[in-house]
């Protein structure tokens, strides 16, 4: 069985999470990481990974601008607003992001339903930038991987191309097909750990069943959405990047006697 990259594909590298960001990715760097990708949500968290950025430019610290879509549902009509800033704070600083998000749809959260078109169009607005750009995207999904598809599908990215993450991937069997051959590579983070991770652990092995000539970094990639979903043991502590590791030994782990 093929090993998976050791990288932080999706965390959030922030001060109001962490007392000294800039010393835990300088930290980092001495580990067995290969990258991480600390992406922002929202306009300020946005600026707070560029002005880092300008101070660690390195390979290892990759990072995407974006907005969550949380932030979309608590802007309300607000939000198209913040969608222009951000717009123009991604195309200001092309040359030094990695990625666009993260950007997503969210059916899940409270008055969710009600802006639910806004949530579409603030997300088909940034794929029809990030195509443009030609930069990846990391997005986010909870209750809506069908319509995140339909826009993917809609947009028509270059399936030759890789054109990003679907982070914390908990879809089924078809929704990671249909990423799959759009170029897209799953997330997978502590969530396989859990108890609760059973329909997502069988999915998994259905998708590297049916690939079966691809290799786990085909098909994957490694996140741990820093500090939320620590992996088990350690789950409801705050999460860091250097839990990949354990996210990765329980993946090949599980792989290899299923």
């Amino acid at each position: 069985m093929s090993t998976i990259q050791l990288a932080d594909n999706h965390c959030h590298l922030l001060s109001k999470y962490y007392k000294d960001p800039e010393a835990k990715i300088y930290d980092l760097q001495e580990s067995d990481l290969k990258y991480i990708v600390s992406l922002g949500t929202d306009f300020l968290t946005n600026q707070e990974l560029l002005i880092l950025k300008q101070k660690i430019s390195n390979g290892f610290f990759k990072i995407g601008l974006g907005l969550h879509p949380e932030e979309v549902i608590n802007l309300g009509t607000l939000a198209t607003y913040e969608l222009e800033r951000i717009i123009h704070q991604i195309i200001q600083n092309i040359d030094i992001i990695d990625y666009i998000g993260e950007i997503g749809i969210d059916f899940k959260y409270t008055n969710a339903e009600q802006y639910k078109d806004l949530q579409i169009l603030v997300f088909q607005e940034f794929c029809k930038l990030a195509k443009q750009l030609q930069k990846p995207m990391s997005i986010h999904a909870r209750g809506s991987f069908q319509e995140i598809i339909d826009i993917i599908r809609s947009v028509g990215f270059d399936k030759n191309t890789f054109n990003g993450f679907l982070h914390c991937f908990t879809g089924s069997f078809e929704h990671g097909q249909a990423l799959i051959e759009n170029n897209f590579k799953l997330g997978i983070g502590g969530i396989i750990t859990y108890k609760s991770g059973a329909d997502l652990r069988d999915t998994v092995k259905k998708l590297v069943d049916y690939y079966s000539g691809s290799t786990l970094n085909d098909l994957f990639g490694l996140e741990t959405d820093s500090p939320f979903l620590s992996p088990e043991p350690y789950r409801n502590k705050t999460n860091s990047p250097e839990n990949v590791k354990i996210i990765a030994e329980y993946l090949t782990q599980f792989l290899s006697k299923s």
